[in-house]
């Protein structure tokens, strides 16, 4: 399943980055949501393109999923409105609508070093060139792509960080 791709593809790639770090902090969290069709039409007779998805891809055992990232508190997400940023500690305002929390899967964790200033850097250059709320599309550029790529993001730039100061010890 689709789904499962995402999952396994990003905790492989996450993994290999991880496999020297030390220090290790706060949890990445990937949130799956199960988008279902609604019961009935929209106010004008008309089906979003997500529930036409959903019935096309159940039979054939494949669906429709909305993405969310939980770092250091916080939850992520991208829609037609951009990044969001919400408190984690409220999860069922993280549900959207014709949606079930389906489940959390922990892909990496962060060193202390990753402080939230710098996974706000992180958001804003995201924010800033790939995930604009007018950029937007249901199947290129969606919460899924946005809770991958930010994923990647942290740990590389965690990574990173480690790096620098080891090298700084060791002049």
């Amino acid at each position: 399943q689709v789904q499962v791709f995402l999952v396994h593809s990003t905790r492989y790639n996450i993994n290999k980055i991880q496999n020297n770090m030390e220090a290790i902090e706060y949890p990445v969290i990937l949130n799956i949501y199960e988008l279902t069709p609604p019961t009935s039409n929209g106010e004008d007779g008309t089906t979003t393109s997500v529930s036409f998805l959903s019935r096309l891809l159940k039979p054939i055992g494949l669906g429709t999923y909305h993405t969310s990232l939980e770092v250091n508190g916080y939850c992520y997400t991208f829609s037609v409105a951009g990044i969001q940023k919400s408190s984690a500690a409220n999860k069922a305002s993280h549900v959207p609508r014709n949606g079930s929390f389906k489940e959390s899967v922990k892909l990496a964790s962060l060193s202390e070093s990753m402080d939230q200033n710098k996974i706000n850097e992180c958001i804003n250059r995201l924010r800033q060139s790939f995930f604009k709320g007018s950029n937007y599309h249901l199947a290129c550029r969606n919460c899924n792509h946005f809770t991958e790529t930010f994923a990647m993001t942290l740990v590389l730039a965690d990574h990173q960080l480690l790096l620098d100061s080891e090298s700084d010890g060791k002049n």
